[in-house]
């Protein structure tokens, strides 16, 4: 398995946000002040995520039907779910929660059991000028918004130190937070190594080995799982 440490992610706090900068600590894990400190405090509904942005972080018709990726530009790191051919093989990503995240505040959402009927989704024939429109795409594509999947997701609430495995063919996003706390995350994904002397896989080889620093020191067990 080829493993690669993603973005984290953030959602801010959108409840009773004081109006002026708190006081230093060297953790903080939500907005909440102590009783001396004077301020206003207000709402922020405009830092919310979108309540519906259901999406894969691939390509669905891309990875289905087999066509892939030539990493030829440092955003194919990004796309590269979709590096391989599918051949039966599972594809995963993940996430590490950081610290406590209840419903209110926001979090991961997803439908659960679609890797098992995908290849049937991405075969009905009024897809076919939506698979069309989404060529060009191969690192996020939404669901349609009028399409059925969106009342079929499941909220998933996590404790510090909870780390959540997905198949990359399950649509997800994250729901608003809507409390005075933080959610905060470390991504991961990772998917089958190509075969030795492959295509893509020698571009991706070769990218990597550029935007690494040069001083930067790698065991045997970190080359193999980076693809170096």
């Amino acid at each position: 398995m080829l493993v690669s440490v993603d973005n984290w992610g953030v959602l801010r706090p959108t409840k009773a946000i004081p109006d002026r900068p708190l006081p230093h600590e060297r953790t903080r894990s939500s907005v909440q002040v102590a009783p001396n400190f004077e301020c206003n405090f207000e709402d922020r509904p405009d830092w919310k995520t979108a309540d519906k942005w259901l999406h894969w972080d691939l390509n669905p018709f891309m990875w289905c039907k087999g066509r892939g990726l030539d990493y030829v530009f440092e955003g194919d790191f990004v796309s590269e779910n979709n590096g391989t051919s599918y051949k039966g093989y599972p594809k995963v990503q993940g996430f590490l929660n950081l610290i406590d995240a209840s419903v209110e505040d926001g979090g991961f959402l997803v439908v659960p059991g679609f890797h098992h009927r995908i290849r049937d989704w991405v075969s009905q024939p009024h897809l076919s000028s939506f698979e069309l429109s989404q060529e060009a795409f191969t690192d996020l594509v939404y669901v349609p918004p009028d399409d059925p999947i969106h009342q079929q997701t499941q909220k998933i609430p996590l404790r510090a130190g909870h780390f959540i495995i997905w198949n990359s063919e399950l649509p997800h996003q994250n729901f608003p937070n809507d409390s005075t706390n933080f959610r905060m995350v470390q991504y991961i994904k990772m998917f089958p190594n190509p075969p030795q002397g492959s295509y893509g896989l020698l571009h991706r080889t070769h990218l990597l080995k550029l935007q690494l620093p040069k001083h930067l020191q790698q065991t045997p067990t970190a080359k193999s799982l980076f693809g170096l």
